[in-house]
């Protein structure tokens, strides 16, 4: 991926989660599949890899787990690319949350990483920088859609004693 050659990077990645040997691994191979296949323009099966992905969930001090990107032993070349991961996170777990509460608080979530992301790459140049403004924009106007939505109406009655 770091190469930019997308499709070469997703078979990787299918190869990598079809024969890891270990949890770590499997799931780091998910996230990356699932950030190959977004800067591929394939967002809904990114955001099912995304979601799988941080699902997966590994112990850390103290008891707490966290996801595979949490772990000691992984990095990023640079900086601000957690946050494209981290955002693709929260944007499947919008997509799959319920309640109206849970879907913006993870939209805002995304958008404070895209921000984030964005942030570090225009001052890297990055080459998936287009590509994270148009998911960025998704989640703005999934947020706005939110927010316009009509207030379910109280039950006749309701209230009442």
């Amino acid at each position: 991926m770091s190469l930019g050659d997308l499709d070469r990077a997703v078979r990787d990645y299918q190869v990598s989660i079809a024969t890891a040997g270990d949890s770590e691994l499997h799931a780091l191979a998910t996230w990356g599949l699932a950030v190959a296949l977004a800067r591929m323009g394939n967002l809904p099966e990114a955001l099912q890899h995304a979601f799988a992905a941080s699902r997966l969930q590994f112990p850390g001090p103290d008891g707490a787990t966290s996801t595979a990107l949490d772990l000691p032993s992984v990095y990023f070349a640079a900086a601000h690319e957690i946050h494209y991961y981290r955002a693709l996170g929260y944007m499947a777990e919008a997509v799959q949350a319920e309640g109206k509460g849970v879907v913006r608080a993870a939209l805002e979530a995304a958008l404070e990483h895209w921000g984030r992301y964005l942030q570090g790459a225009r001052a890297t140049g990055d080459r998936y920088l287009d590509n994270a403004r148009h998911q960025e924009l998704w989640c703005r106007r999934r947020l706005d859609a939110l927010e316009r939505a009509p207030r379910p109406a109280k039950a006749a009655g309701a209230g009442r004693r």
